[in-house]
């Protein structure tokens, strides 16, 4: 029996015992994170043993999961870490362990452990967060950038969420201030913030309709937009405003008709399309393409209402760098982006030039 006691906050024990079925020589452990004494309404119990709050795993994975928690009970109890560092690296193995679980038995209902899974503080998650980031002048943390970086974070991980930022400024052309930044994304501080952030449930998604690829001509962005976009696809310019964007009316027999352009067909048909060179366009045209990508089921042009569908998307493709100036993009765009990706040349692609 091996025994996590008083290390979690409210003095909750944490119990693993492994066994062997002398049967089937298959090993599995008996594990129990909660007071023996009031189990009876968190564990579905199967077996006596279950009852008292115990649960039995077989599964590879919790049998991994496992292994690791009794590692972490020997570690404090060697003295090797503190309260403060076994909870914190608890919490990211009972989350895994309770997620296991749902996926072999969905109707598993989990115990509630004080400073693990219940009464989060979100408020205070946030905070942990605004602070870090006060380190960047002239930026402060909104509502689209946390969540999209809560839904990098639970999609692609601690890497993912790495790339996220460092892209999310250099689009901004800010990538000078993030080659001091970035390293700090791998410190202490800020893997006890993902894990926090973790714990955070995730019910919506605010940005659906924007992607940003980039990188140096022949990489491959262009190429992988124009397939998810089906081959629609607007090339931007310096000169674009935003009717041309949308277009205009024109006189046919007479008669005013709006002659949409293949963006506006996008929305109206719930599709997706490339915007080509997208950091090109004029400011004009960038801050009312802001306005078509939040989530608004409709808007007005000239008198026309203009339905959007949903599935509809802009994936815009740029070149960041042309020569030694950066053409950059609005924060505000950059921040409507629920993907944002950097494409870079590799050996292999340029042995094609061969």
């Amino acid at each position: 029996m091996s025994t996590l006691a008083n290390m979690l906050p409210g003095n909750q024990p944490i119990g693993i015992q492994k066994s062997t079925d002398k049967t089937t020589n298959q090993s599995y452990v008996w594990v129990q994170f909660e007071d023996p004494l009031a189990p009876a309404e968190s564990y579905p119990a199967r077996e006596a043993k279950e009852s008292h709050g115990w649960v039995k795993d077989t599964d590879d994975k919790l049998l991994e999961i496992d292994e690791k928690i009794i590692d972490l009970n020997s570690r404090v109890g060697s003295g090797s870490l503190n309260q403060n560092e076994a909870v914190t690296m608890f919490k990211t193995l009972y989350k895994a362990w309770v997620d296991r679980k749902h996926e072999l038995v969905p109707t598993f209902v989990e115990v509630k452990i004080t400073g693990v899974n219940s009464g989060l503080d979100v408020a205070s998650v946030v905070g942990s967060i605004i602070k870090f980031f006060t380190d960047l002048p002239s930026f402060t943390v909104g509502y689209r950038f946390l969540n999209t970086m809560k839904l990098t974070l639970k999609n692609e991980g601690h890497e993912g969420v790495k790339s996220f930022v460092y892209n999310y400024f250099n689009l901004q052309g800010r990538g000078a201030a993030m080659e001091l930044f970035i390293p700090k994304l791998d410190s202490d501080e800020f893997k006890e913030i993902e894990s926090q952030l973790m714990l955070v449930p995730m019910t919506k998604q605010i940005n659906k309709r924007l992607k940003i690829y980039y990188g140096a001509p022949g990489t491959g962005k262009t190429t992988l937009a124009m397939a998810e976009s089906e081959n629609r696809c607007i090339v931007c310019h310096s000169s674009m405003l935003p009717d041309d964007l949308m277009g205009d009316f024109k006189f046919i027999d007479g008669k005013p008709a709006f002659t949409p352009t293949a963006l506006v067909i996008a929305m109206q048909e719930g599709k997706t399309i490339m915007l080509d060179e997208i950091n090109l366009l004029t400011f004009e045209a960038i801050r009312f393409l802001q306005g078509v990508l939040d989530d608004k089921p409709s808007f007005i042009y000239k008198g026309q209402t203009i339905e959007i569908k949903p599935g509809f998307q802009v994936i815009g493709t740029m070149n960041l760098n042309l020569g030694d100036q950066v053409f950059g993009l609005t924060e505000p765009l950059v921040d409507r982006a629920y993907a944002l990706k950097e494409f870079k040349l590799t050996p292999e692609m340029l042995a094609e030039s061969f």
